[in-house]
């Protein structure tokens, strides 16, 4: 069974990084660490991990400004991808999103995520 949630410790934060550089970086032969910037701190943070503790996908949500937030650093395991798994990140951070009381959220994403491809979220009203 899968688990949505923000990563809880130490090595699982480890392992959230791990597969953004894996996912977003590495191909482009980047170094590890790259997929990591001044935001971590603020960011909210979300994965879901397997019974195995395997994490399957990553995605962040940063504030822009008062009414405007970004979904950033979203990955997908190889292995998980077809199955929802990053519709489910999406929806953990639009409700987030919401509760902070931002009104749109974009994503820009690469060609092999063409159905979140720079797109923009208006959230609902309440």
């Amino acid at each position: 069974m899968n688990t949505l949630r923000s990563p809880k410790t130490v090595d699982e934060l480890t392992r959230y990084y791990q597969l953004r550089w894996q996912i977003l970086r590495k191909p482009w032969g980047q170094k590890p660490g790259s997929a990591q910037d001044d935001y971590e701190q603020q960011a909210i943070h979300k994965m879901v991990i397997n019974d195995q503790g395997e994490v399957l996908v990553v995605g962040r949500l940063e504030q822009a400004d008062k009414y405007q937030g970004k979904f950033r650093f979203m990955a997908v395991a190889e292995q998980a991808r077809g199955q929802g798994l990053g519709q489910q990140i999406i929806k953990a951070l639009e409700l987030q999103a919401s509760q902070l009381g931002m009104k749109e959220i974009s994503l820009n994403a690469r060609e092999q995520a063409a159905t979140f491809n720079a797109s923009y979220v208006v959230l609902p009203k309440g």
